[in-house]
């Protein structure tokens, strides 16, 4: 009986250190308009880049006098991504951003439906806590449907 109980206590005691060891982190979703971004995944951690990457579509009449949203990049890093997936109608998808050992791990689950030819966009960007850039990890997931 005190084995099982000190397997159980060691059982939980590991559990707990591993939901320790991975935590959210804060970050806040933004939203671009009138945009043209190529489909790629993305860290930026300054205003050169953000403007480089990130291009406004002029000659759309409602986004002549669109301009990005300010971001401190001395405070924040940008990341984003954009996939294209096939599929016959809107993909599905959802995400989670954590912290494990040092690294921020952006996990991005996307439902496909069929094998149409069409490529289907998925994209989101968050501001996070300020950070190198060399430590963040995408993972994509892509979960077939019928």
């Amino acid at each position: 009986m005190k084995i099982i109980k000190i397997i159980l206590l060691a059982l939980l005691f590991s559990q707990t250190l591993f939901l320790f060891s991975q935590s959210k982190i804060k970050y806040s979703e933004i939203q671009f308009e009138c945009t043209a971004i190529t489909p790629d995944e993305y860290v930026i951690n300054n205003n050169e880049d953000y403007y480089s990457k990130i291009k406004i579509h002029k000659n759309i009449f409602d986004c002549k006098q669109y301009s990005l949203p300010k971001i401190d990049f001395e405070k924040y890093t940008l990341v984003g991504f954009i996939y294209l997936v096939k599929g016959c109608k809107e993909p599905e998808f959802s995400y989670n951003i954590k912290e494990d050992d040092n690294k921020i791990i952006i996990t991005v689950n996307i439902s496909t439906y069929g094998y149409c030819e069409r490529a289907n966009r998925v994209s989101s960007w968050y501001l996070i806590p300020k950070t190198q850039g060399n430590n963040i990890i995408f993972n994509k997931n892509i979960i077939e449907q019928e």
